[in-house]
């Protein structure tokens, strides 16, 4: 009796559904968060905000805004909350822009990112690289920008959507992207 009292003022108090959406039958969203895990070699920590770089360490949050720096012969994972995992290979400069419960933005400026990208629904996973937009769901993705901004995507189990950018209309780590031009095509497994 008290704990179906206790679960009605918890309802009644809830502002809103999405925190107890079990109770209505539907599934919450995992929560959005990051750490840092697998760090070997350099590995460089910008907190939003700030102006000096730290070493990073492990278990270390990564926030929205945050920033990451691979020198060269390092690496780096960025585990999220809802399984999706990033491996960060050397000589790679990563920024965390978007990190909510439905949407997930990172952009890599230069070097080598892995994605194992969660399959949640109700949640968006983008890779922003200087000239394009991709956007993932439950899959493995390479993004690759080479230090004159081209970029190349691989995809090797699911699709994954790429926007082209033109590179005059290119954003600063930190701005939103502009809205992306309709040159999208659309990868299977294993193709570049």
């Amino acid at each position: 009796r008290f704990a179906f009292c206790a679960s009605l003022l918890l309802c009644a108090a809830s502002p809103s559904r999405a925190q107890f959406g079990f109770l209505f039958g539907k599934k919450p969203l995992p929560p959005a968060g990051a750490y840092l895990s697998d760090i070997r070699g350099q590995v460089k920590f910008l907190p939003n905000g700030k102006t000096a770089w730290l070493p990073a360490a492990p278990q270390q949050i990564v926030a929205q805004g945050d920033r990451i720096r691979i020198g060269g012969a390092g690496a780096a994972t960025v585990v999220f909350l809802d399984g999706t995992k990033v491996n960060l290979e050397e000589k790679t400069d990563f920024a965390l822009e978007d990190l909510t419960p439905k949407k997930t933005s990172v952009h890599i400026s230069v070097g080598l990112l892995k994605a194992w990208v969660a399959n949640v629904s109700g949640r968006r996973f983008q890779v922003r690289t200087p000239t394009a937009v991709a956007s993932v769901r439950g899959t493995i993705l390479t993004a690759q920008v080479n230090s004159s901004g081209a970029s190349n995507f691989a995809a090797f189990d699911g699709t994954v959507d790429v926007a082209l950018c033109a590179p005059t209309e290119l954003p600063r780590p930190g701005e939103r992207p502009p809205e992306p031009q309709k040159q999208t095509q659309t990868m299977g497994s294993g193709e570049k």
